[in-house]
């Protein structure tokens, strides 16, 4: 690779990371935001370090020396991230579900594999080099080699049983946006080059595994800074909930019945400080009871209860303008109010008021 490919590389990588400096400060109490973050800011130095390395190998004109193919340590470089980044479909689906104990559980297996890698590499200092899949299984044999190919194993299977779990059997009232079929497509070609780059000594397949995790990273970033939950969405009708689906907190349904009575969410300033005042709860309980309603937070749910709004006096007021009910129902910002209306109602703001003068 020439230094100027290295070096616009390296800068994506610093992208990613400011990105993911900006979500951790601007994650407003949500906490999928403030984790994915922190993955971007470690993807951008990871690579980072690594694109360092290649400039100095190029203008140093020495030689990159490719380890052998199934080598541990480049298998749990991605058994580690990979484990936490399938997580975000169920942190996403079931907003408050992903807490700290069970998101040790849900680490345990690459704990458990790293323990045993760990254990093994220091009390076992000679590994068998391979340098192809021939020599690889012709040397089968040997325990070491053995090892390797069920880390190769669990380090592909454990990351997809975590990530198509909550899509096939996931207890919410959310349902998945287009972002996550996003999300997929770069989960199965960053596998497909984790695959090569594992089975080859190619540096072609590392390059592009690299660049292609530092786009998957900033690409995210920018929809995180942009939705609230950019995974999903949430269906919007909680009365309609049943046992079979979740669970909702009764401290829930004392927060709707509030704002049914009063509409205090049209200030445009209101925050969960105020709730929290007004019902005498503590603003944890808050959080946690309003992810039982399958919302990502308090942000997304009194935006929520703002369109609903909008809906109501949209109705009753056919002569007002969009602006006019826009501002009237709590928004600022005419392009978030859009886009959120479009993506909760799969309709603009537009055609759904003249659908109402139609009728």
């Amino acid at each position: 690779m020439s230094i100027i490919e290295l070096v616009i590389e390296l800068l994506f990588d610093i992208v990613a990371i400011v990105l993911g400096i900006t979500l951790v400060v601007q994650n407003n109490g949500n906490m999928q935001r403030f984790y994915w973050g922190i993955m971007s800011i470690c993807i951008g130095l990871l690579f980072s370090w690594e694109n360092i390395n290649w400039i100095f190998t190029v203008v140093l004109d020495t030689d990159y020396e490719y380890q052998d193919i199934f080598n541990i340590e480049k298998m749990l470089k991605w058994f580690a991230p990979a484990s936490i980044i399938s997580l975000f479909p169920l942190a996403s689906l079931r907003p408050g579900h992903l807490n700290p104990k069970r998101a040790i559980v849900y680490f345990l297996p690459f704990l458990i594999v790293l323990t045993i890698s760990v254990f093994f590499l220091t009390s076992n200092p000679i590994i068998t080099k391979v340098y192809s899949v021939s020599e690889f299984f012709l040397n089968f044999d040997k325990f070491d080699i053995k090892l390797r190919l069920l880390i190769f194993v669990l380090s592909l299977i454990i990351p997809y049983i975590y990530f198509f779990h909550p899509l096939i059997n996931h207890k919410t009232i959310r349902k998945v946006s287009f972002n996550m079929y996003l999300f997929l497509a770069f989960i199965l070609a960053l596998s497909v080059f984790y695959i090569f780059f594992t089975l080859f000594i190619n540096a072609f397949f590392f390059n592009a595994f690299g660049v292609l995790s530092v786009l998957f990273a900033i690409t995210f970033s920018v929809l995180h800074l942009r939705y609230e939950n950019p995974l999903s969405i949430h269906i919007g009708n909680t009365n309609q909930v049943s046992s079979t689906t979740t669970i909702l907190s009764p401290t829930f349904f004392e927060i709707d019945n509030y704002f049914k009575e009063n509409n205090t969410f049209i200030n445009s300033n209101y925050t969960i400080k105020e709730i929290a005042h007004a019902l005498q709860i503590k603003e944890q309980e808050i959080t946690k009871s309003i992810q039982s309603a399958g919302y990502t937070g308090f942000r997304e749910y009194i935006n929520f209860k703002r369109l609903e709004y909008f809906k109501t006096i949209a109705s009753q007021n056919p002569n007002k303008t969009i602006k006019e009910l826009m501002f009237a129902c709590g928004f600022t910002s005419r392009t978030t109010f859009y886009r959120v209306f479009a993506e909760q109602y799969g309709i603009s703001p537009l055609k759904y008021v003249n659908s109402l003068k139609l009728d």
